[in-house]
């Protein structure tokens, strides 16, 4: 009777502990297929509903070297199964219209865009097809838009970009510079979600075309247009120890026809890196990246700027050095007190927050080129080697305020050869108050290989990614207090005991779909598609967890 109560106790314990536990996230992968050739990045996600998500391809047709490939979508349901596959072409009569790769995806049809540059009147015409949503289906190509072009490296200049809540389409056209003026010019088409015309505007920057690079555009809910760009200096306006380039932020206005110019600039530091994201919400702008003291490609802090786009006014403007446990994270103490910099991050996300403050995500990345040469009999064969790293992880948090406050580190090493880093990086979700980092990594950074430096903080010894085979699936999760757990999310293939030749998790491939990823493995010919599903309390329990000191 005693025994039976004991294990009736344990059952009732179990029960009340267990909902309390972590759930790590789920692979659910589809069948396992084989592909006849795919478009450069995998089967691309290009929309998705509640029943099915659509992927773009390509199907071969003919033999070897001989055939042609031609664009698919396909329909895919919930289960990974393709439902309907529908290929379309891209000739217009006898003419073949080039592809750009804009497929937008709206009220259940895909409206597809291509172009045509004609040489005799130097225009790049423009065209558009539809496909309905169960892909039965399909208009003619039809002109929908036509730009000046000079050659055909200008008739590529254009794009489409959609607002946050998809009532607004831009076409941006970077127009081509002419003998009457050398200055940067643009021109905005703006559109409802029905494609008809709102209103068009030609643009001129008082810039040269030859000195600035447009670096990002975007549109905003209300249908107004940023555009993003850096200026290098002339050589009067350079000053010695100082940046010889500007960052110009130009906000177009439709309503009211005006055009507002912001030079984004930190004094004597350097914009290392900078982005953007919109707050629909609340109309601002939310600009932030890095700076450094020494010169362009380093960094040693981070900066954020606040503009309300109402008032075309800036409301905050912060600057802050990272913390010196923060760079020991990265160098020795010896560097350290040099003042040394650390140097390549990208920023990868821009993540804006209930509260209103806003989360940056950085990966260092960099490549390596060396080359090679051997003589044999009088003959010299020169080999070039393409090293691509991507390391550590940086997440810096940007209070409601603007006030900087926690930055911390996601330790990974990743070394590839010849392959674009195909399988390194990392695939990126954010579900309720937790961003999820998952990437290969060593299994030896999971043994509990950690040595305390201070009672804060919890310095890794950070061995280099190995084999993919040898590889596990690593897993670090943030939240917004700047808490970190680091654990394993699937062990090695070795340990698993699988067979070489499988599908292979791509992180990189991977596409945000609702409240899970859609995620990819390839391996030759052979590839499967499926989702990465997150549960409320995953990532906890790890072999590390730290907290930093969040300025309130």
């Amino acid at each position: 009777m005693k025994n039976k109560l004991r294990i009736g106790l344990v059952i009732l314990i179990t029960c009340l502990i267990l909902p309390g536990f972590a759930q790590k996230p789920v692979f659910k992968w589809g069948r396992l297929y084989q592909k006849q050739s795919m478009l450069s990045g995998g089967n691309s996600l290009i929309g998705f509903n509640d029943v099915n998500y659509y992927t773009l391809g390509t199907i071969k047709h003919g033999w070897w070297i001989f055939g042609s490939y031609m664009p698919a979508i396909t329909q895919n349901d919930n289960r990974h199964t393709p439902v309907t596959v529908r290929e379309f072409s891209n000739k217009r009569g006898k003419v073949n219209l080039v592809l750009s790769g804009d497929i937008i995806y709206l009220d259940n049809t895909f409206h597809i865009f291509a172009s045509k540059y004609n040489t005799s009147i130097d225009k790049n015409i423009i065209y558009k097809k539809t496909l309905n949503g169960d892909l039965s289906e399909e208009s003619d190509w039809e002109e929908f838009d036509e730009m000046y072009a000079k050659n055909s490296n200008d008739a590529r200049n254009f794009d489409f970009m959609r607002s946050e809540d998809d009532s607004k389409i831009l076409l941006y056209r970077n127009n081509p510079v002419t003998k009457t003026s050398k200055k940067e010019s643009v021109t905005y088409k703006m559109y409802d979600n029905k494609f008809k015309q709102l209103w068009e505007k030609k643009l001129e920057f008082d810039v040269d075309e030859k000195k600035y690079d447009i670096l990002r555009y975007s549109v905003t809910n209300d249908g107004q247009v940023i555009l993003l760009g850096r200026r290098d200096l002339t050589k009067k306006e350079k000053v010695k120890k100082m940046p010889s380039y500007k960052y110009l932020l130009y906000l177009y206005d439709n309503q009211k026809d005006q055009l507002e110019e912001f030079q984004i600039s930190l004094g004597k530091m350097y914009i290392t890196e900078i982005s953007y994201t919109i707050d629909n919400k609340n109309n601002k702008l939310m600009l932030a990246g890095f700076y450094s003291n020494k010169g362009p490609g380093n960094l040693t802090g981070t900066f954020y700027q606040r503009i309300d786009i109402s008032t075309k006014k800036v409301d905050i403007e912060q600057t802050k050095e990272f913390e010196r446990d923060f760079m020991m994270d990265h160098m020795t103490e010896k560097k350290v007190d040099k003042n040394k910099e650390l140097h390549s991050y990208d920023i990868r996300e821009l993540i804006k927050r209930d509260d209103g403050g806003l989360t940056l995500v950085a990966e260092q990345y960099y490549v390596v080129v060396t080359t090679s040469s051997n003589t044999v009999n009088g003959r010299t064969t020169t080999t070039t080697t393409y090293h691509y790293h991507y390391n550590d992880i940086i997440v810096v948090n940007i209070n409601s305020d603007g006030k900087i406050g926690w930055s911390l580190t996601i330790p990974k090493v990743q070394h590839s050869i010849n392959d674009g880093g195909y399988m390194s990086s990392y695939a990126f979700h954010v579900k309720d108050d937790k961003m999820y980092f998952i990437f290969y990594d060593n299994p030896d950074n999971y043994n509990n290989n950690t040595n305390k430096r201070t009672n804060k903080r919890l310095k890794i010894n950070v061995s280099p990614m190995p084999s993919l085979h040898k590889s596990v699936i690593g897993m670090a999760v943030v939240d917004y207090e700047g808490y970190v757990t680091r654990s394993v999310l699937q062990k090695s293939n070795k340990d698993l005991k699988v067979k070489r030749g499988l599908p292979l998790f791509v992180p990189k491939l991977s596409r945000y779909m609702n409240d899970k990823l859609l995620v990819q493995a390839h391996y030759g010919k052979k590839y499967q598609l499926g989702f990465l599903t997150f549960d409320n309390n995953a990532g906890t329990g790890g072999v590390e967890s730290r907290k930093k000191n969040a300025e309130k």
